[in-house]
C-alpha cells in the first residue's frame, strides 16, 4: 500500500491507540464522580409489567435507581432485547454493575418474527427503490451463483467503549 494513502488525514492519535495509551471518556476520573449502569430488557418484544429495584437499592455504594416507572411519559413497550429499562447510579462502577444485576423485571412477552423465513413474516415493499431490470441482468450474466446466505448479527465495536462523563458546574 502506498504511504501517501489518506495522507491528508492527520493520524495524531494512531500510535497511542495501538499502544494502549489513549485516554477515552470512560478513563476520566473526577472528584465525587458517580457511575451508572443500564439494565437491559431480557425479552425481544412485549411490555414491562414490573421492575423490582429493592435489592439494588440495598447494595452498598448504590446512590439511586431509576426505572421505567419513574418516568410516566415512557411507555413500558419493549421493542428489542437489550432495551434499557432501568439505570443504577453508584459511587463505584462495581456497585453500579452489582446493582444492575440485582434488578429483576416481569414482562408480558409478545410474539415476534426474527427472520424473513419465519412463519408470519411479511415483506414490506420498498417504495421508490429501483434495482433496475433484474431479469435482464440475469440473462446477460456471465456467472450466476445460487444459494441461501445468512448474515450473522453485526455489532459496532469501537475502540472507545460507550462512556460519558459529565460534570455539573
Amino acid at each position: 500500500m502506498p504511504s501517501q494513502t489518506f495522507s491528508e488525514i492527520a493520524r495524531v492519535d494512531a500510535r497511542d491507540k495501538v499502544q494502549g495509551r489513549t485516554t477515552y471518556a470512560a478513563d476520566i476520573r473526577l472528584p465525587g464522580m458517580l457511575h451508572a449502569m443500564l439494565v437491559p430488557a431480557t425479552i425481544a418484544k412485549g411490555k414491562v409489567t414490573n421492575v423490582d429495584v429493592t435489592a439494588a437499592t440495598k447494595i452498598p455504594g448504590v446512590v439511586h435507581v431509576l426505572s421505567i416507572g419513574d418516568f410516566p411519559s415512557l411507555r413500558p413497550q419493549i421493542s428489542f432485547r437489550g432495551q434499557p429499562i432501568a439505570l443504577v447510579v453508584a459511587e463505584t462502577i462495581e456497585a453500579a454493575i452489582e446493582g444492575a444485576e440485582a434488578i429483576s423485571a416481569d414482562y408480558e412477552a409478545a410474539p415476534f418474527v426474527p427472520l424473513m423465513t419465519s412463519p408470519g413474516a411479511q415483506r414490506v415493499p420498498a417504495e421508490g427503490f429501483n434495482t433496475g431490470d433484474v431479469d435482464k441482468a440475469f440473462e446477460n450474466a456471465g456467472v450466476i451463483v445460487e444459494g441461501t446466505f445468512e448474515t450473522p448479527t453485526q455489532h459496532h465495536n469501537a475502540m472507545e467503549l460507550f462512556g460519558t462523563v459529565a460534570e455539573w458546574s
